[in-house]
């Protein structure tokens, strides 16, 4: 049964060989594409494994998508509903991962008996014999050499333990009250509960999945390059898109739902084959990653407001039957945006997703490039090689194949 699960794993990777009938994000169209264009900003050095490559990394870019039928964790790496954080979000949110956790966490002080909310949100599942409110100077550099012991990358409302004496904040929580009995207890921990990753972690997922492309190419390894670079193709795509960057990721706090699908698939699948150019230039070296991809959310998030309001003026101006239509697809009927309406809400914008898409693409192969650059340059002539799936894997793929189709996204849901 172990072995069956591996290959499953494996193969999720080689999508490339198979057509999935379900609800795209991007797009599955847009996705494609923007990976399969980044290839060409790419040095002439690194095309022995790109260019032979490259219809696996236009296929594969869909890979963390499909991905969502399995893990509940997928979910948040594809977006930051940054606006929950705060006026100035940017300003406010760490860029480092575990520093934002702790800095909006729960803390809980647990002894054999109590349960104290040092803290935090109201935590109905946890009893509390005293409440200290308003407790911010929680030394989050003296947290975090313990918290690292138990960091996890797949969040989602976690909760970790460690012994109190371990973490170095006592000082403070005898400033609020805490008696000296449980702080003296060896058997008193404190309790930290994440509040920050259902809300989106994709800056963070971004570095984390670069820092394992550059390791593929140090390690000379192939498979996980193009893995990688598949995927990271993919999270960067989805950070150019406005409405992966808000708590208001469908419109449905403004009474739009629906329009995430519809600037970010409708759209470029009406447009883009014929009337957007792709030309970006070359790949760019990247000197601090993570930074970079801060830049590129802060940027796309000043779209937003444009993102909303444009679609709402013409939803109240726009004639009403020529709103919505119906069209065939996938041998069924769907409802979706009519033509006139689209192009109308694509020409206000005024190429904003063109732009978006541009930027993509170059952003993609600088990314591609600054890996394989801090890798040291290998000489990709040497590790460039043909894969092939075995009749195994081909079989996995197939099982995997008919179970997304029936499948349900697990977590968030933006298409509909």
């Amino acid at each position: 049964m172990r072995i069956k699960v591996t290959v499953i794993i494996v193969i999720v990777f080689s999508l490339s060989f198979i057509a999935f009938t379900v609800s795209p994000f991007w797009g599955f169209y847009a996705h494609k594409e923007i990976n399969r264009l980044a290839v060409f900003t790419l040095p002439a050095d690194m095309m022995p494994v790109f260019k032979k490559n490259i219809e696996f990394i236009t296929a594969q870019s869909i890979g963390p998508d499909m991905r969502r039928f399995a893990s509940a964790n997928e979910g948040i790496r594809h977006y930051i509903d940054i606006d929950h954080w705060g006026e100035t979000p940017f300003e406010d949110v760490p860029h480092s991962w575990s520093e934002a956790i702790l800095k909006f966490a729960d803390y809980y002080v647990l002894t054999d008996t109590d349960t104290t909310l040092v803290r935090g949100l109201d935590h109905e599942s946890l009893p509390k014999t005293l409440v200290i409110e308003n407790v911010e100077n929680i030394d989050v550099e003296k947290l975090l050499p313990a918290f690292r012991d138990k960091f996890s990358r797949d969040l989602y409302g976690k909760r970790w333990e460690m012994p109190l004496y371990s973490v170095g904040v006592t000082t403070s929580l005898v400033d609020f009250g805490l008696p000296s009995n449980v702080l003296n207890d060896p058997g008193t921990k404190v309790q930290i509960v994440d509040r920050f990753s259902s809300f989106g972690i994709t800056p963070y997922n971004i570095s984390f999945v670069h820092q394992q492309l550059t390791r593929a190419f140090e390690n000379h390894d192939l498979k996980r390059i193009l893995r990688h670079a598949a995927d990271i193709g993919h999270y960067i795509a989805d950070a150019h898109v406005p409405l992966h960057t808000s708590e208001n990721y469908n419109g449905q706090l403004t009474n739009q739902k629906g329009i995430h699908a519809f600037w970010e698939t409708r759209l470029p699948e009406l447009f883009a084959e014929d009337e957007y150019n792709y030309f970006v230039g070359r790949a760019e070296f990247i000197e601090n990653v993570p930074e970079y991809i801060w830049d590129v959310l802060e940027d796309t998030h000043s779209n937003l407001e444009q993102v909303l309001a444009i679609e709402r003026k013409l939803t109240e101006t726009f004639p009403s039957d020529l709103q919505f239509c119906f069209e065939e697809r996938n041998s069924r009927t769907v409802r979706t945006q009519c033509r006139e309406f689209s192009r109308a809400y694509h020409d206000e914008m005024d190429g904003m997703v063109e732009a978006q898409m541009r930027k993509a693409i170059q952003s993609i192969g600088s990314m591609w490039m600054s890996a394989w650059i801090l890798a040291g340059e290998p000489d990709m002539k040497q590790i460039a090689y043909e894969y092939t799936l075995s009749d195994e894997e081909r079989e996995a793929l197939q099982e995997l194949r008919n179970k997304t189709r029936e499948g349900i996204i697990k977590g968030r849901d933006h298409v509909n």
